[in-house]
């Protein structure tokens, strides 16, 4: 999740009950406690939640997600593991996976969505380029990277993701990669 910054991740941990907690670690301490305890708190004021791995009473979270149910939840991961199942039916408006699902992953994750009235037509489906760099100190071919998207987007993928510094170490030339990257998109789509 990139709602928080570092620095604010680690007050909002503190304030969840965490000491010391890594970066990262409210996504995967526990079953969905982090999540309820983001709901909560971007609920009415003031807040309170009691979990396994956090408690917190009478707690103002502000300002708000401008969104009432909060920000838009994109989960993902490298496979298709039990958590990321419930959680994707439970909260997920998108699906990013790091990494190619399976057909099982995909069938597993339709039932599970279709067992609470929901439909894998509803997420948005993310993928990105994935670059391959030719040595430790070379920038990655955009080119190549991209090769993969016809598939993707013909499998239902709708939104596209780049990193330009993967493929190129010079600023300057990173709005003629993000302009290559877009006119490819809008190739796909016309």
């Amino acid at each position: 999740m990139e709602f928080l910054t570092s620095s604010a991740f680690r007050v909002a941990a503190r304030l969840l009950g965490f000491r010391d907690a890594p970066i990262g670690a409210m996504i995967i301490l526990s079953e969905n406690n982090p999540l309820a305890a983001m709901f909560s708190l971007w609920g009415p004021n003031p807040a309170t939640h009691h979990g396994i791995h956090s408690s917190f009473t009478e707690v103002y979270c502000e300002p708000k997600p401008w969104r009432s149910t909060g920000p838009v939840m994109l989960f993902g991961g490298q496979r298709m593991h039990r958590r990321l199942r419930r959680r994707l039916v439970a909260h997920g408006p998108g699906f990013h996976p790091f990494g190619e699902p399976t057909p099982a992953d995909l069938t597993t994750l339709a039932v599970a969505l279709a067992h609470a009235g929901r439909s894998l037509d509803e997420l948005e489906l993310i993928e990105g380029t994935r670059a391959e760099f030719p040595t430790p100190d070379q920038a990655a071919d955009l080119d190549a990277a991209m090769a993969p998207i016809a598939a993707q987007y013909d499998s239902g993928y709708t939104t596209f993701r780049m990193k330009p510094f993967q493929f190129t170490d010079n600023l300057a030339e990173v709005p003629d990669l993000v302009g290559h990257f877009m006119t490819h998109l809008e190739w796909l789509a016309d």
